[in-house]
């Protein structure tokens, strides 16, 4: 019965993939979501079903996952997935006679800027967003004591302590500074507002960076997930399966950089570079297939099939006390000494307790251990929010596919509470530069 629930699964992702167009007309975050449902789930699941387990290095608890004994998740996924389906169904539009240009189709038409705003104004904004998250990243990693030689995953949690609610505000603008520039990249483009040499000097600094100095490949991911978008909607679907042969080596070796970037902050950029190297040659002739799984952080849904297992019979439900994050997370925890720690935090102390170290959940993994087997039935009401929320602020922006898209894709890799005050962050820096863009550049 395993399996038979994890074909169901696969049949259904494979079946959305085909509806991707339609969805995305009727919600852009909600098409970006199902993109990232289908980018995590897909590929580890079929690898299980094929291989029957499925083995995650560096978690005792986890072990070695038989497929056959986790017959009760698989089937809570099956109902998180459908209640998924049955959000995207009520959100979905009635076809026209007249069919608008869908998001599988290549692009035919020249783009024409929105107006107000103009071609000038918006490159302006873009540029004043990569000089801001560069000043404000170097301030982050200069107090938090990167700079010096510190690990940004024990520093960062030392910086929040010592800066309080100062240093989440900057956390916050980061991550918003990320969305728009990472999206607005893809929308200069289209509307050829930029070149790709220009493109490819600012994503692959951002992406350098935040390699070098956070050990963060979200960023990459980022870029990733809204070129293959940009590739389809320019070019076609051919050009992307093209595309994704040519970025297999960059995929394989960022693969390969998540187990060694421990030593990222512990011997010299050289050394590092030829360890990598090294590591990434010795996974070519041995564990190939689990290194290329780790492009698609299949850690991650090994996490939320033992969450499925676990919350409820082993470990007591959150009770939604991740979820209120939105709306206390700017209160101290000072003030607040019982303010729920991030969701990533909490999964991490659960798995390698100790270790001081953030795991990810997924969207339906957050939902599962808040709520239990209830969250099968409370999650389409909170998808439906969410995604009528965020599209809400997004069609307030002059340009607006990307940023629901790579939103939509985050939300559910990231902590949903840590998504909408993003999205709102970002919104406020797009407002903010608008305003300030608009009255001292003339058009």
């Amino acid at each position: 019965m395993s399996q038979l629930a994890a074909v169901l699964i696969l049949c259904f992702l494979i079946y959305g993939l085909g509806q991707l167009p339609r969805i995305t007309k009727s919600n852009g975050v909600a098409a970006g979501f199902f993109t990232g449902v289908f980018y995590f789930i897909f590929p580890p699941l079929l690898y299980w079903l094929v291989r029957g387990t499925l083995f995650v290095y560096d978690f005792p608890l986890l072990g070695n996952m038989d497929i056959n004994d986790f017959e009760s998740p698989l089937w809570m996924l099956l109902g998180y997935v459908l209640g998924m389906f049955f959000v995207l169904f009520l959100l979905r539009k009635p076809r026209r006679r007249k069919r608008a240009r869908p998001f599988m189709q290549a692009k035919k038409t020249k783009a024409v800027l929105p107006q107000p705003g103009g071609r000038h104004r918006q490159v302006v904004k873009y540029g004043i967003w990569v000089g801001t998250y560069f000043l404000v990243s170097l301030v982050v990693i200069s107090l938090s004591g990167v700079v010096q030689g510190g690990h940004w995953y024990r520093s960062r949690g030392e910086f929040l302590e010592q800066s309080g609610i100062f240093g989440v505000l900057l956390l916050f603008l980061i991550w918003g500074l990320r969305l728009l520039i990472v999206s607005y990249t893809f929308e200069l483009l289209e509307h050829k507002a930029i070149g790709y040499p220009i493109a490819v000097v600012i994503g692959g600094a951002i992406s350098g960076f935040e390699l070098r100095f956070v050990g963060n490949r979200i960023v990459i991911l980022m870029f990733g997930i809204a070129a293959a978008a940009f590739i389809v909607r320019r070019y076609g679907r051919l050009a992307l399966i093209g595309a994704l042969g040519a970025a297999a080596p960059l995929g394989f070796v960022m693969a390969v950089y998540q187990d060694v970037r421990h030593l990222l902050f512990v011997v010299r950029t050289k050394e590092f570079i030829s360890t990598l190297l090294v590591a990434a040659h010795a996974r070519l002739s041995g564990a190939f297939w689990g290194t290329l799984l780790t492009v698609f952080e299949y850690a991650d849904f090994a996490i939320l099939m033992k969450l499925f297992s676990m919350v409820g019979p082993q470990v007591a439900p959150l009770n939604g006390a991740t979820l209120l994050k939105v709306i206390i997370w700017p209160i101290p925890r000072g003030l607040l000494p019982a303010k729920p720690l991030p969701i990533t935090v909490i999964v991490g102390n659960l798995f390698l307790p100790g270790r001081g170290v953030s795991l990810v959940p997924l969207f339906f993994g957050e939902i599962h251990y808040n709520f239990g087997v209830w969250g099968i039935f409370l999650s389409p009401f909170v998808l439906m929010a969410v995604f009528y929320f965020l599209d809400r602020i997004g069609n307030t922006l002059s340009f607006r596919f990307y940023w629901k898209f790579v939103l939509g894709f985050l939300l559910f890799r990231l902590p949903l509470s840590d998504m909408i005050v993003t999205a709102i962050f970002a919104w406020g820096v797009y407002k903010g530069t608008s305003l300030l863009v608009g009255s001292v550049v003339v058009p």
